[in-house]
Parts: C-alpha cells; structure tokens; sequence
C-alpha cells in the first residue's frame, strides 16, 4: 500500500533520510579535521607560532564534537520503547549541549594562553608556511561550515547546527592565524597572540548562544511563534474543525511534539469525527518544516467546552 507523505510511515523514512545525510557531512569533517589538526600543530610547534598550535587544539576539540553528532543522530534515530515512549530525539539536543560546552572552553582556553603569553611579552613571528596553512584552513572550514550548516536546517537539527559553528569558530581561529602572521612578519611581535584573543572570545561567544539554545529545548518550551502560527493556520483551517484548545507544543531533537483539542459538530458519528482529526494530523504535517508527531483529542462543539482554555 502506498504511503502518503504525511503517514508516520513516511516521517520515520524522512527522519532516516536525514541522518544519512547528517553522518556523510560529518565523516567529511572528520577526514578535514585529521588532516588540519596535525597540519596545525606539527606547524605550529616547527614555527613557533602559539596561535596556530592553539588552532589545532580546537580542529582536535572538532573530532570530538564529530563523535558526538554521529552517536546522537544514531542513538536518536531509535524508536519509542516503553521506557522512551516520546523516543529518544532528546539526545541530539544534549548533544548540542556538549558541543556549547566544548566551545566555551576551547574559546576560553585559547583566548587565556594567547593572553598570558602577551602578558609575559614572549613576541612571536610566524613564518610564511605559518600564513599559508593557516589560509587553507579558513578556506576550507569555511567550506565544511557552509555544508554542515545547510544540512543542519535542513534536518533541524541543533547539534549539527551546533557543530557548523564550531567548525566556523575553527574558520575564525585560522583567520586570527593570518592576520597575526602578517602582523608578525610586519615588525609586530604580539599580533599572533591579539588575534587569539579576539577569536577565543568570539568562539565563547558562539558556545554561550548554542548551549542557551540548547538548554531552552531540554525544558520543553512551546516551539516559536512562527511554527505555532502554522500550527494554529493548518487546524483551523481544516473543514470539520469548528474551534480548538489546549494546543501545546515541544521539540524533541529533529521533531516537534503536538497535541490540540478540536471541536467538532456534535451531530457528527465517531468514525466521521475520527476522519477529522486524521486530516487535521495530515494538514499539521504538511505545514511543517521538520517530522510531527501529533496527537488530536475530539470533543463535542458544545458551549461548556469551548469556554475551557480556547485558543480560537
């Protein structure tokens, strides 16, 4: 029998889907992040430059956020079991969480060394094999940024999203690299370590926005109000479907949890009142950008019931 795009058939098919694509990007970054992280160190300690050995701790801190995207995307992929009834989509956000973590104090730690070094006026000046890795490797995070990211909205999901920026926050480092390696090879001795500073900041920056991020998604909070207008949008406009309440929203990982009560013409028999509600759960789908998993409660469009709690 054929499957519609919105059965919860499909979803399964659609979530597996994507976290075939979800591993392909990130095997690509582990196979970069190998290459760059002995490129960078091996370069760093030949060259004396502290910002790009830095550089290659943080595209070594990269591997580790890699393991954590591909054991989440497998563990979340599993399906609900009468321990985990709502699944287990939660692990990509702890996932997520991890990644913020690990930024924080990948940024803070390179933003420590470059400064206590300044503060004991150990100048540096990087050779020109120190400013060509270093390019390369802006060039090509770059790269690995943009296709994560794009998997990332695609799937909606937080901790690739997550891991796109730190491959980024890697981008940003090897810039810091080169304009400190200009700078070094102009006459400045510290420029190596003030741009490690500056990029260290900024990488606890991107980890702060991400682990809020992620922490507001582990307390269940309602989605955003654009996704909650679609909602409201798909169930009112739905023949059969008088008024509702009681809408109430979560995302769990790469899904969105709905649940809302309809009401319904009270003349109506229980197998017509069901086929309503199948279509509100088809309409909800179809609005949204990531899988559903909804839940529609029927009830009589009577005047007691529409006093309780009405969202319309």
């Amino acid at each position: 029998m054929p499957v519609s795009k919105s059965s919860p058939l499909a979803t399964s098919d659609r979530m597996r889907e994507e976290a075939a694509s979800i591993t392909h990007v990130t095997n690509i970054g582990i196979v970069m992040n190998v290459i760059m992280t002995l490129a960078k160190i091996l370069a760093g300690w030949a060259f004396g430059s502290i910002a790009l050995v830095a550089d290659g701790v943080h595209s070594l801190s990269d591997l580790a956020t890699d393991a954590l995207v591909i054991v989440g995307t497998r563990v979340g992929l599993r399906p609900a079991d009468k321990r985990h009834p709502y699944g287990h989509g939660k692990i990509e956000t702890i996932s997520a969480l991890l990644i913020a973590f690990a930024l924080v104090f990948v940024g803070a730690r390179i933003s420590f060394v470059a400064g206590r070094e300044m503060y004991l006026r150990h100048h540096s000046y990087p050779g020109v094999w120190v400013l060509v890795i270093a390019a390369i490797s802006v060039v090509g995070k770059e790269w690995l940024f943009r296709i994560t990211r794009r998997v990332a909205l695609a799937c909606n999901s937080a901790a690739v999203f997550a891991n796109a920026w730190h491959h980024r926050s890697d981008a940003l480092g090897a810039l810091a690299v080169v304009f400190g390696s200009v700078a070094g090879m102009m006459g400045w001795g510290h420029g190596d370590q003030a741009a490690g500073v500056v990029v260290g900041i900024m990488v606890v920056g991107v980890g702060l926005k991400i682990g809020v991020d992620a922490l507001v998604e582990l307390f269940d909070v309602s989605a955003d109000v654009e996704t909650v207008t679609a909602l409201e949008q798909a169930i009112s406009g739905e023949e059969g479907v008088r008024a509702f309440h009681r809408l109430r929203s979560r995302l769990v990982g790469r899904e969105i949890f709905v649940d809302v009560h309809i009401l319904v013409d009270p003349a109506l028999s229980v197998v017509q009142g069901h086929r309503v509600a199948d279509r509100v759960e088809e309409a909800i789908r179809s609005s949204m950008k990531r899988p559903a998993n909804i839940v529609v409660h029927i009830e009589p469009d009577l005047p007691e019931l529409r006093a309780v709690n009405p969202n319309k």
